[in-house]
């Protein structure tokens, strides 16, 4: 049972403290500025994909 009254005082505590909303928002801001700072290698991966995803569907076309 104590591990269960444990868990009821960390939902109240993460709920009265917002915690989850805030990590939330902070861990959005994070990627954004990751994502800015890296735009090109992520251009590069996606241009990628897309170049596999189309020999893929050209393979698979074909049998």
């Amino acid at each position: 049972m104590a591990e269960i009254e444990t868990a009821k005082a960390d939902v109240t505590c993460k709920s009265t403290a917002n915690l989850i909303k805030t990590w939330n928002s902070v861990d959005v801001e994070i990627q954004k500025r990751l994502m800015q700072e890296h735009s090109e290698e992520l251009a590069q991966v996606k241009q990628d994909k897309d170049s596999a995803l189309r020999i893929a569907g050209s393979v698979s076309s074909r049998h």
